[in-house]
């Protein structure tokens, strides 16, 4: 897979809660994805996000039916979670363009060929990589004032409410 036949079905969760979601949602299906959460993203609008990363249009459409109806079907998610597909990565839109108008030089081939020969399977993520990865999340969340991250905190808040002096007795 290259840049060229880079599809993705791209999940827009609103929430802590509903990343965690979709996170298990993509853990159950045999793509590879990445979740995450961001403040960062310059060119990401929200947050949060999760990409199956497919190799080509027609694998990215079959899919995005899978993942629409597992979203569907999650009563943390439902209808109001959008699912889409995209093209490519999102900095290659703002720079060059509308992904259906993309070019691609046919020297590429060879060099992502190339790329590809070199790249190594991530290892497998260890207990305390995955819980500093929810300790983000829910530090963004809270940054954000997304109230669902106490699903994660036992309720509890991440820090201490300043004390008020603006209430009267």
């Amino acid at each position: 897979m290259g840049c060229r036949h880079c599809f993705k079905v791209q999940i827009r969760p609103a929430t802590l809660e509903q990343l965690i979601a979709t996170q298990k949602i993509a853990h159950d299906l045999p793509y590879a994805y990445k979740a995450g959460a961001s403040l960062n993203a310059r060119y990401q609008a929200g947050p949060y996000r999760v990409l199956f990363h497919l190799d080509g249009l027609q694998n990215a459409r079959e899919a995005y039916q899978q993942v629409l109806e597992k979203v569907l079907d999650t009563p943390e998610l439902g209808a109001n979670v959008s699912v889409s597909i995209k093209r490519g990565c999102s900095e290659y839109e703002i720079h060059c363009g509308p992904s259906n108008e993309f070019t691609f030089s046919d020297d590429l081939a060879a060099a992502e060929l190339e790329l590809l020969k070199r790249l190594r399977q991530p290892a497998a993520p260890k207990p305390k990589q995955q819980t500093l990865t929810m300790m983000n999340w829910i530090q963004i969340a809270y940054q954000l004032g997304d109230e669902s991250y106490k699903k994660f905190t036992l309720g509890k808040p991440l820090y201490p409410e300043p004390v008020c002096y603006s209430a009267q007795p």
